[in-house]
């Protein structure tokens, strides 16, 4: 299907649009600067178009923004030598085949011995890794922010760790996530 256009302070925007059967209009702006409008089946095109029109300045913000953002990172291959973050900070992968499993993290590179150096084994390793990580730094910072929530009635909320694609967390409160 292709692209809808609309124009705003000359500069034209381009959406894909897709009508389903919900209630309300939706406007995605996605990281490689597309737009997508989802909305209801029986609002007709103008009044789609004129809302996008309403909201072009926002569109336009975020388009900037993924504009400025730094290059996504290319899709991880696990192998010796591939540069991979860490609380923000550059490392590189040193491979090394062991009798046993273990992930160690020295100076500005991340160790991993593994007794299996494929690709899925040295990814699952390394996830684990990670996991551990971020699970000891969130438990410090909860112990940190305990006696101010003890305060107001709060208890220590439950910590779960999950893979998630595109929200870094989030806290609810009634409910564990």
């Amino acid at each position: 299907m292709p692209p809808h256009t609309i124009t705003y302070a000359e500069r034209e925007i381009a959406f894909q649009l897709r009508q389903t059967a919900r209630r309300t209009l939706g406007i995605t702006v996605f990281p490689d600067c597309s737009v997508a409008v989802s909305a209801p089946r029986f609002v007709p095109l103008e009044e789609i178009r004129a809302r996008v029109q309403e909201r072009a300045p926002w569109i336009i913000k975020k388009i900037t923004h993924f504009q400025k953002a730094p290059p996504r990172l290319p899709p991880r291959q696990y192998v010796d030598g591939e540069t991979h973050y860490y609380l923000g900070e550059p490392y590189r992968l040193k491979i090394i085949p062991a009798a046993q499993n273990a992930v160690r993290q020295i100076d500005q590179q991340i160790y991993i011995y593994a007794v299996s150096p494929s690709r899925p084994a040295v990814s699952q390793l390394l996830e684990a890794w990670y996991r551990q990580g971020a699970a000891n730094l969130f438990a410090r910072l909860l112990e940190q922010y305990q006696q101010k929530m003890e305060r107001y009635g709060i208890g220590l909320p439950t910590l779960k760790i999950r893979k998630m694609r595109s929200r870094w967390g989030s806290c609810l409160p009634r409910k564990n996530r």
